[in-house]
């Protein structure tokens, strides 16, 4: 059996720069079809998850290394006459930013269907979890969930 002996264990880098594996990329979507109102939603089938950094279980992204993420959310609510709510996402299982979140009211429409998406570019450090909430019902199968490291 060989035996390999080190002085010492240099991290690799390139012109003194420390290289480190930064990919953090996903996709996700939801395989159910109606979600209950007040909950995070988790999108269980992750069509892309570069890093392996979205939890399909969780429903939620953990940052791997500190840095700028954005994230896009689009949806598409349940539509009920006089229906109205609130989706965001929360950062750390807290809405971030405390004053900023989407608002959907259907008024007295009914049978009326409309997309929507939510934009958000956070600065996370390493561990912290990016979910989405929502307190009105929707149709999860219109869904999806993405994001990826800016830098």
């Amino acid at each position: 059996m060989s035996k390999l002996f080190v002085d010492e264990i240099q991290p690799k880098t390139t012109d003194g720069v420390l290289k480190v594996n930064t990919s953090a990329c996903f996709n996700a979507t939801c395989s159910s079809s109606v979600s209950q109102p007040i909950n995070d939603i988790v999108f269980d089938v992750a069509n892309l998850n570069i890093g392996n950094n979205y939890s399909t279980s969780t429903g939620r992204f953990t940052a791997p290394i500190k840095g700028v993420y954005f994230f896009q959310w689009s949806y598409l609510p349940v539509t009920n006459a006089n229906a109205s709510g609130s989706f965001y996402f929360k950062v750390n299982g807290t809405q971030s930013p405390s004053n900023s979140n989407g608002f959907y009211d259907v008024g007295n429409q009914t049978e009326y269907r409309s997309n929507g998406s939510w934009n958000q570019v956070f600065i996370l450090n390493v561990n912290d979890y990016v979910t989405c909430f929502a307190d009105i019902a929707t149709y999860q199968t219109n869904h999806s969930f993405s994001g990826f490291l800016i830098g």
